[in-house]
């Protein structure tokens, strides 16, 4: 059976459509069966982004039925890990997807309003008894802001170690429709999400 994971968060532009499609990229890259589902049927970033390019476009899919438990078992035969790129606001196919996950990452950039919207992202997931992790992105170093966010989920204990860090080269993945380990192999984004996906199967070891 698959691990499906869930990627939300209840602001938009808070980098759960990059964190999805990177994490995507970088299981991949390691041999794993994976599958991204978008669940955002009013604004399907992650299928926008794959159809840019040609690599990613056969790993990603829309996943808009009311009742998304029938697909999901059908995929879980087949894939080793389920992504859910989920819509803001913890709309009702947030919420679903919350409840029918194995395990919830919570993106958070150093926005000061994407810091103020982590505790209700972790209550959805604590409502559903649904373990989770917070995934600090486009953090820089020696700055206040990211400081301050790395203290934030510190304090928490629920994080994962490794943080993704603000360049260029995720930004122009997204034009050629690609992960950043394809886009420019070897960077320092490639490595950290190599370093994640080592970080997220111990934890899903750990849950099971």
């Amino acid at each position: 059976m698959a691990h499906i994971i869930s990627i939300t968060q209840t602001k938009g532009g808070a980098t759960k459509t990059t964190s999805s499609i990177n994490i995507l990229g970088a299981l991949l890259e390691k041999g794993k069966k994976a599958i991204l589902c978008d669940m955002d049927k009013d604004k399907p970033d992650a299928i926008f982004w794959a159809d840019l390019g040609t690599t990613l476009n056969n790993f990603v899919i829309p996943l808009y039925e009311d009742n998304p438990k029938p697909k999901l078992e059908l995929l879980s035969k087949e894939y080793d890990f389920i992504i859910i790129d989920t819509p803001p606001n913890m709309q009702a196919a947030a919420l679903k997807a919350t409840i029918l996950s194995d395990f919830i990452i919570i993106p958070c950039s150093v926005s000061e309003l994407d810091k103020n919207a982590l505790n209700q992202a972790a209550s959805a997931a604590m409502l559903a008894n649904k373990p989770y992790s917070f995934l600090a992105s486009r953090t820089t170093k020696h700055t206040n802001s990211t400081r301050d966010l790395l203290e934030q989920i510190t304090e928490t204990g629920l994080y994962f170690k490794t943080n993704i860090t603000n360049s260029v080269d995720m930004i122009e993945c997204q034009k050629y429709g690609q992960w950043v380990g394809t886009y420019k192999p070897n960077c320092k984004n490639h490595i950290q999400y190599q370093s994640l996906i080592e970080e997220l199967i111990i934890k899903l070891d750990t849950i099971k």
